[in-house]
């Protein structure tokens, strides 16, 4: 007897950064960097976290195809998306800053974080977060001074 269930596919991407640019930036660090330094043009700022706390971020570009491709499969899932490659938080600050090239003082705010670890299945895109970020910065320097 032929199974007549749906197949259920659940994604859960981490992190993506891609090529649209849009006027309400997210409140992902690296937008919040872009509106508390370009935009409002603050001299202090207060980062919530930790210096040593890590990220990874993918491309939405790659994340795509691999959705594409994995989705096809006539199979129920359960798969996180991110990248295993991280840096930590204060140098993505400090990237900025440099590309900003911008002198402000900037302070981490410590924020308790749950100790559960996530234990689904997950595909790493590997990918550099730091030249990852310089793309999405430069496509939206471009795209303003339009």
């Amino acid at each position: 007897m032929k199974n007549r269930l749906l197949k259920y596919q659940i994604w859960r991407p981490y992190n993506i950064i891609g090529n649209y640019i849009s006027d309400n930036l997210s409140d992902h660090l690296h937008n919040i960097l872009i509106k508390k330094i370009l935009i409002n043009k603050k001299k202090n700022i207060s980062l919530a976290g930790n210096f040593n706390d890590r990220l990874g971020y993918s491309s939405a570009k790659k994340f795509a195809q691999i959705l594409v491709n994995k989705s096809v499969k006539n199979k129920n899932f359960i798969l996180d998306y991110r990248n295993n490659k991280t840096d930590k938080i204060g140098e993505i600050v400090i990237f900025f800053l440099k590309i900003f090239k911008k002198k402000i003082t900037y302070k981490f705010e410590h924020m308790e974080r749950t100790k559960e670890k996530n234990r689904n299945k997950a595909i790493l895109s590997n990918e550099n977060s730091i030249s990852i970020l310089k793309q999405y910065y430069n496509k939206y320097i471009n795209e303003k001074k339009m």
